[in-house]
């Protein structure tokens, strides 16, 4: 796969999704905050890599901070859970 970078994002079929390769420049409406290449279900780079595969421009590499609006959650992640109160809800007996 080709890390195209800036270029990818000239593209017609990067064109045609809305690809940026940062996420920071995103004004799409459909972007949600914390969204980017890198926790998308279709990027297939390694964690903390720069630039990896992504199944929707199969020919090229995408910045793991970029965005499109496939953008879609990887699957098997969590999100956080809050730590939870050493209180108990219910009443003491």
């Amino acid at each position: 796969a080709k890390a195209l970078g800036r270029e990818l994002e000239l593209h017609p079929q990067a064109k045609a999704l809305a690809y940026t390769g940062n996420v920071a420049t995103v004004k799409h409406p459909l972007f949600k905050p914390g969204s980017d290449c890198a926790n998308c279900n279709f990027y297939k780079g390694a964690p903390g890599q720069a630039h990896g595969p992504c199944l929707m421009f199969p020919q090229h590499s995408v910045a793991g901070k970029g965005w499109c609006p496939a953008w879609a959650k990887k699957v098997g992640t969590q999100p956080r859970r809050q730590a939870r109160s050493s209180r108990s809800w219910r009443k003491p007996a």
